[in-house]
């Protein structure tokens, strides 16, 4: 911390507190992934904790390029979530990312942040990606024995 005053222009300053949440939120960040065509979308859950109850009164995507959204309000006994559903819009291959700003009427927290990943292959792409993943590294093709080759280079390239 800086002073005014010529003795001590900086001072060590310690700041200790709980942390306490504002809101259960179900996911942070929402993935949409798939096979060009199909529809894709996911939904996560907000719930405002006892002690910060504040209302959502929008959102708002930064880019809103590729994905479509809805924010409903549920009542669950006596407490209130919001249920944020986002769509995929993207009709060709690729990949994409965006970020949902949530305003609420807190002071504590005015906005919140989700983030949005986007991911759409063609189905036979998705096939090369599930291949890929069930090989694992101990799956794969046993290393060959140069010795029992009779290969005389040192190089383990050459075989």
């Amino acid at each position: 911390m800086l002073t005014n005053d010529p003795q001590k222009e900086k001072l060590k300053l310690t700041v200790r507190g709980q942390v306490e949440k504002f809101a259960i939120i179900s996911s942070k960040t929402i993935s949409l992934r798939g096979v060009k065509g199909t529809e894709i979308s996911k939904s996560i859950t907000i719930v405002p904790v006892e002690k910060c109850r504040f209302k959502i009164l929008g959102a708002k995507a930064r880019k809103g390029t590729f994905i479509s959204y809805t924010l409903s309000e549920k009542q669950d006994s006596g407490k209130t979530e919001y249920i944020l559903t986002v769509q995929n819009q993207k009709q060709d291959n690729g990949s994409y990312h965006d970020i949902i700003d949530l305003t609420t009427d807190s002071k504590i927290q005015p906005v919140m942040n989700i983030r949005v990943f986007g991911n759409i292959f063609e189905n036979n792409e998705k096939e090369k990606l599930s291949r890929k993943s069930k090989a694992g590294p101990y799956n794969r093709q046993p290393i060959r024995n140069l010795k029992s080759q009779n290969v005389t280079s040192q190089n383990p390239w050459d075989f």
